[in-house]
């Protein structure tokens, strides 16, 4: 992996956003990182939860054929939900970096 060599970046400026600036991004990353280790979180918990299910369900010792278990439609309603929930978090946050910068 290539790394950075310090005499060469020494050279170059760097510009420093004012505080008002890092602080708003900071609480904007937060929420995204915050986001990102609830979905770890929740990947490795449906994870186990497969693998503890899955041998179960294919032996037949847990028997499913009496669920009641919505499929198709509903799923499909509340990815596009959390799909247009993202996308106005975006949008806003956009808003918001532009009005910081353009005033």
């Amino acid at each position: 992996m290539p790394r950075a060599n310090w005499d060469v970046l020494v050279r170059y400026p760097v510009v420093i956003p004012r505080k008002q600036m890092l602080l708003h991004f900071d609480t904007f990353v937060q929420d995204i990182v915050y986001q990102i280790q609830n979905l770890i979180f929740c990947n490795r918990n449906l994870r186990r939860t497969r693998d503890l299910l899955l041998p179960r369900l294919i032996s037949g010792e847990v028997d499913v054929e009496g669920l009641d278990i919505e499929t198709g439609e509903g799923i499909t309603e509340a990815a596009a939900s959390i799909e247009e929930d993202v996308k106005k978090s975006a949008e806003v946050a956009l808003a918001g970096e532009q009005m910081m910068l353009w005033g």
